[in-house]
């Protein structure tokens, strides 16, 4: 047996993430972005830590939606209680 790790592509930044979270759900909110160095934490982060998949995908052949379509399902989810 195995471990695998897998995320959904392309890769992309936080702040990305929330601009579409913000975009998808339509929200009335500022988004600032920060740089990493500017946002305190305790655990040291490294500067690029992108998680590559392609054994993974190579490994387990299945269709594989971008992150952007699981999210936007979510979010149709969570806006409809389902």
């Amino acid at each position: 047996h195995s471990t695998y790790h897998f995320a959904q592509g392309p890769s992309c930044s936080w702040y990305a993430f929330a601009q579409k979270i913000i975009a998808i759900a339509n929200l009335p909110c500022e988004l600032r972005p920060c740089k990493s160095e500017e946002y305190p934490t305790l655990a040291e982060r490294p500067k690029h830590s992108v998680l590559l998949t392609q054994e993974t995908e190579n490994k387990i052949p299945l269709p594989i939606p971008s992150w952007e379509m699981a999210l936007q399902a979510c979010i149709q989810k969570l806006q409809t209680n389902e």
